[in-house]
């Protein structure tokens, strides 16, 4: 059986008079899902690729489409993380792809490096896990609305395993106008 090295070094497990080895955990700190190979549980969530045009009531509750739904694994469309975009946009994660994400970011990045500790700090600071009510909606909170400038209307950008949630206007102002080297982007991205 394994226990915390502090369990062991306050022998706080003693009054539990188990009759096994108990040894103290080790080297934990970077297991990832990836890493528990007899659990495959994790699902893979990709959306076809749609906008949708939805309002936000006065409390700031967004109601998720029924057809975006339909396309994230049942057991994982009731809780999801949000969180500010890279861009001027919410993203919303559902909860076991904000798991593997922050995993991912907790192995790469390091505390020790003040560029990526700021990177993290940031990341972390607006988001806030939201529950989907029994209405198919979720309560984004003001200071996340207020940062991207959301008020009734959004478009909700889905792609892939990518959920944004953008101000319309915004939105629609950003995509008005083809970005002059494009094809040039498209050349340096598809060339990798």
């Amino acid at each position: 059986t394994f226990v915390s090295k502090i369990a062991i070094e306050n022998k706080t497990i003693e009054k539990y008079q188990l009759n096994k080895i108990v040894l103290p955990v080790e080297n934990c700190r970077n297991i990832g899902k990836k890493d528990l190979i007899h659990n495959d549980k994790t699902p893979n969530i990709e959306v076809n690729p749609e906008n949708y045009e939805v309002k936000v009531d006065g409390k700031g509750r967004l109601r998720l489409p029924t057809d975006l739904l339909r396309q994230i694994p049942e057991e994982t469309n009731t809780k999801y993380v949000i969180n500010k975009g890279l861009d001027n946009c919410l993203r919303l994660y559902p909860i076991t792809q904000w798991n593997t994400i922050t995993d991912e970011m907790n192995k790469k990045l390091n505390w020790f490096q003040s560029k990526e500790r700021e990177f993290l700090r940031y990341f972390y600071q607006a988001a806030s896990q939201v529950d989907l009510d029994s209405n198919d909606r979720v309560l984004i909170p003001k200071r996340l609305t207020d940062a991207v400038g959301i008020k009734d209307e959004v478009v909700i950008l889905a792609f892939g395993d990518v959920i944004e949630i953008w101000n319309s206007e915004v939105y629609y102002s950003s995509v008005a106008k083809e970005p002059e080297n494009f094809a040039q982007m498209a050349d340096e991205i598809w060339a990798k």
